[in-house]
């Protein structure tokens, strides 16, 4: 793997010398790539103060990690994987590679729950029933799972904030 002037990460094919694939995603200079002991992971270091994951296999970037205030010049992982320092001009960071990977994760199980009980969120108050009704007809659904029933909630309350918050905007209450 290569980093570049243009943004990039490539890889390449070390027996043929062949580029297999560009990495595109960070806006700046690639000062610095990494892969993981494993060969699962690559992480590049940039002039644009980010750190980027990518999935060594598919190269899909899976995150994003920000803290430094200067380019980072250096990514190395840990010989078992499970830690990665960067260095910028400022300072060193260390990070906790196996809990990032957990929230990322939990992170995008969160996401896919969310979508998966939109529908049945919208239908709930598209017949016009008050947050508080909504409300209780996702907690009494014996038919969500604990996580969907959470992600439900967690949409109830974001859209009971959203019509709070347009109420408040036009002066009228959510039962008008």
């Amino acid at each position: 793997a290569s980093g570049s002037l243009d943004i990039t990460i490539r890889l390449w094919d070390a027996s043929s010398g062949d580029e297999l694939a560009v990495l595109r995603g960070h806006d700046h200079w690639v000062l610095s790539v990494a892969f993981s002991p494993d060969g699962s992971r690559i992480a590049s270091g940039s002039y644009d103060k980010t750190i980027r994951l990518w999935d060594a296999s598919s190269g899909h970037e899976f995150a994003v990690l920000r803290g430094h205030k200067e380019q980072v010049v250096s990514v190395a992982f840990s010989p078992d994987g499970s830690r990665m320092t960067t260095a910028s001009w400022e300072r060193v960071r260390l990070w906790d590679t196996v809990a990032y990977r957990d929230r990322v994760r939990q992170r995008d199980e969160a996401r896919r729950n969310s979508e998966t009980v939109r529908p049945f969120v919208d239908e709930l108050f598209s017949k016009g029933l008050d947050c508080s009704a909504v409300a209780e007809r996702v907690r009494t659904n014996e038919t969500l799972s604990e996580p969907l029933r959470q992600a439900a909630i967690n949409l109830v309350l974001k859209r009971c904030s959203e019509i709070r918050e347009q109420a408040r905007d036009t002066g009228r209450s959510e039962d008008d």
